[in-house]
């Protein structure tokens, strides 16, 4: 026979909410949105539905989100491997959370699970079902969408090799509808220094410079010193891609490390290393990180971000924090400088074609994300720091998902045996000298201290 304490106990625990159907009344639900950080939730079904939107959450939402998504950490941790039962592909999965509603007046704190796989979200639903995830009284609401994270690596039927960028038949239909960001003093502009040169024999800056990897293009980061050696940053999805296209159609062959190719400089360097797989293991995270060798005499090697201000930012360092809600700068291949701020609470995101979950932040972009800017590097505009770069993003939206500069540069120094990684200084790159020649060829005004920026929030698929 049961006893009382024990029946007391069930019945308490039959209490306790969990995630599910939130219930938060004003002033506390109003307090938790972030106003100026909309962003629309895409349903990519044939009949429309109601429009959904997410904003920031702030307290004393905020705080009762952190511990929910903690307690789902750790169940995807347990159960990772169940979120695929049945699924022979392995689609792009995420967890995110945000408060979400219609409208500002029916916002509530949630937890949401995209992906492009219903078998995915049927798992994940089943899962929380299951599993005994207990949450703030006021509860947290829980909802599945299917428009899951890709990559931002792009794949071009045509590129035109002068501009290095996708022609006009080729490019794909961007959504006119844009995010709110509240940045405004850094708007998005074109890549000009690229465009000009002070002789016809100047070399063009490989940071941002949009490449292609046989018919797939990412961005290049920037410059890390490997061991001493000067090394370039970008993605490895991409050259993913590459070796999985050459042992399809030649699997007699011994593949060659993929080249990189830069407008009509042609082959401009090849592959150093990168992440040994898309699986987390003992000794790696399994990190989208790719590292490669650069001709110098058909690309120089720089790491400055001309903004247009006439600004000039030098990542010294390596950010070693995880990072706040603050504004960024995202220094891209496809469209040059564009505005963005960072979210300060981590997503979990499997990525296409892995079954693992990693932590990644949201960069929210004042513009959709586009094919082709996977490796773009996320700076600090008030220090310059170096946060991260992109992996993927929301296919029609404004999100795209970073890894942390930190974590990339801990898993290279796994990756090759602990050699030192660290940020060249302005003498190992020649920046006087790059400085004086780019001056020169579009009459930059004198560089001035960079402007102090408000850390405040801004606008919260592979992408390569």
């Amino acid at each position: 026979m049961m006893s009382i304490e024990v029946q007391a106990l069930q019945q308490i625990e039959a209490r306790l909410p969990r995630l599910g159907a939130p219930k938060w009344k004003d002033p506390e639900r109003r307090q938790s949105i972030k106003d100026n950080s909309r962003v629309k939730m895409e349903w990519q079904l044939s009949s429309s539905l109601w429009t959904m939107t997410c904003w920031v959450a702030l307290a004393p939402a905020r705080p009762c989100l952190i511990n929910a998504m903690g307690q789902i950490e750790a169940l995807v941790l347990k159960r990772q491997c169940d979120i695929w039962d049945g699924e022979r592909t392995s689609p792009g999965c995420v967890w995110d959370r945000s408060m979400y509603g219609r409208s500002i007046q029916d916002a509530q704190p949630t937890i949401i699970f995209s992906s492009s796989s219903k078998i995915c979200r049927r798992n994940a639903k089943r899962i929380i079902q299951e599993e005994d995830i207990q949450v703030d009284p006021r509860g947290i609401g829980i909802e599945y969408y299917e428009n899951g994270p890709g990559f931002s690596a792009g794949y071009f039927d045509s590129l035109d090799l002068e501009t290095g960028r996708p022609t006009s038949s080729s490019k794909a239909e961007l959504p006119q509808e844009k995010a709110v960001s509240s940045a405004g003093n850094l708007p998005a502009y074109p890549n000009n220094h690229r465009e000009s040169s002070p002789t016809r024999n100047a070399k063009p800056a490989i940071n941002a410079a949009l490449v292609h990897v046989g018919d797939v293009s990412c961005t290049m980061g920037g410059v890390l010193m490997v061991d001493g050696e000067l090394h370039v940053l970008t993605v490895a999805h991409a050259f993913d891609c590459e070796i999985e296209t050459n042992a399809e159609t030649q699997e007699a062959i011994e593949p060659s490390p993929p080249a990189i190719h830069y407008r009509r400089s042609g082959i401009i360097g090849t592959l150093h290393g990168k992440r040994d797989s898309r699986e987390r293991s003992e000794s790696s995270w399994g990190l989208d990180w790719a590292l490669y060798t650069i001709d110098r005499n058909k690309m120089h090697l720089s790491n400055m971000v001309f903004l247009p201000n006439g600004n000039i930012l030098f990542p010294r360092n390596i950010a070693q924090k995880d990072p706040c809600d603050m504004p960024v700068v995202i220094h891209t291949g496809t469209t040059g400088i564009v505005n963005g701020s960072i979210i300060g609470d981590y997503s979990l995101v499997a990525l296409p074609g892995s079954r693992s979950f990693q932590r990644m932040w949201i960069v929210i972009l004042d513009r959709p994300i586009q094919m082709g800017d996977s490796g773009s590097w996320v700076l600090d505009p008030a220090t310059g720091d170096w946060l991260g770069h992109i992996v993927a993003g929301k296919p029609g939206t404004n999100v795209a998902y970073i890894v942390l500069a930190r974590d990339i540069v801990n898993d290279i120094v796994t990756h090759f045996g602990g050699k030192t990684v660290r940020m060249p200084s302005e003498a190992e790159l020649e920046v006087t000298k790059a400085v004086d020649e780019v001056k020169r060829a579009i009459r930059l005004p004198e560089p001035q201290q960079a402007p102090t920026t408000s850390k405040k929030c801004l606008h919260p698929r592979r992408w390569g």
